[in-house]
């Protein structure tokens, strides 16, 4: 009977093996791959796009426009580094040549870009500079002006005094490139004026960023200037010394005509094109002014803002060209 018993324990264990050995066992089934469909509340948000999604509330830097780009998709990994400065003037101010003057000497420099922001004058147009950095900074002197809207490197104040921009526009250029790249494309129909922005950021940040917009009107003609250098031999090294108390035929550089998107509220610059690398276009339609003089020298002048409103990149661009990125 033990033998017996062994027997059949050795007999159920062979089977086992038998059995374990030929055993092919079925492999678990997968699973269905999961399809995420496209979130309605992701894509273009731009109403004049031609794929603007009207259930997308994030933008994601896709957008397409009728318009025929000349800007190349791909970009330097970082962009020439640009300077712009506001100019407080009027042609009331019988200083103010003197801003014009230093304004005309550092403008040679293409990576400086200025504009004149007019007071009290037939040139003035108070809702579209005046007011909102009046609001921003406080009343200016005259002149004076910012660079970048920074606080200067002299004293530490952001309006400045004209003997303040030179130092400052060679700190900031100093720095050399920055990773605010901007490129521009527009063009004149008749009197509605088509500017295409290209955004670029080559390093991710967390920080909300805006772009701002001049038009602007360069070479302005027929505003005399009141001048007190003439004739005062104090200014004797000035240009304007040996120029009547009236200029009447002074030109006016870069004149503001119009806030293309509000010069200090901006237009927030989505996360996609911050974190993510993505270039962000929009495209900008506007009526010319009627204080426009010559259409033909108007300029969009495009900058980005920090949350302190200060400029880290600036660009400008004129009427049926390109500023391709630099």
């Amino acid at each position: 009977m033990k033998h017996c018993t062994i027997y059949i324990k050795s007999l159920l264990l062979l089977v086992f093996f038998i059995t374990g050995c030929s055993d092919k066992s079925t492999p678990p089934e997968e699973e269905p791959v999961t399809v995420i469909p496209n979130d309605p509340n992701v894509g273009c948000t731009d109403e004049i796009a031609k794929n603007f999604k009207a259930t997308a509330t994030v933008e994601d830097c896709s957008c397409e426009y009728d318009f025929s780009s000349q800007i190349a998709t791909t970009t330097p990994s970082s962009f020439l580094r640009r300077a712009m400065i506001e100019e407080h003037t009027g042609t009331w101010c019988g200083w103010c040549p003197m801003g014009k003057e230093v304004m005309k000497t550092l403008t040679k420099n293409p990576q400086i870009i200025g504009i004149e922001v007019h007071y009290n004058d037939e040139m003035a147009d108070l809702p579209v500079a005046h007011t909102p950095l009046r609001k921003e900074y406080g009343g200016a002197p005259f002149p004076s002006g910012m660079v970048n809207r920074r606080k200067s490197v002299l004293g530490g104040q952001v309006l400045q005094s004209i003997e303040d921009w030179k130092t400052n526009t060679d700190e900031w250029l100093k720095q050399g490139n920055t990773s605010v790249g901007i490129a521009l494309e527009s063009t004149l129909i008749g009197d509605e004026f088509t500017l295409l922005s290209h955004l670029k950021f080559a390093e991710e940040t967390t920080e909300k960023l805006r772009l701002g917009i001049y038009l602007v009107e360069d070479k302005v003609a027929g505003y005399p200037q009141l001048n007190y250098l003439s004739n005062y031999q104090q200014f004797r090294q000035w240009e304007a010394y040996s120029l009547p108390v009236e200029i009447t035929d002074i030109l006016h550089y870069n004149v503001a005509r119009a806030a293309i998107v509000p010069i200090t509220g901006g237009l927030e610059i989505p996360t996609a094109a911050l974190s993510n690398g993505k270039v962000f276009r929009k495209l900008f339609k506007l009526q010319l002014p009627e204080s426009v003089d010559v259409p033909s020298n108007i300029k969009a002048v495009a900058f980005v803002m920090n949350e302190a409103l200060e400029i880290l990149s600036v660009r400008e661009v004129g009427v049926n060209q390109q500023s391709v990125w630099e």
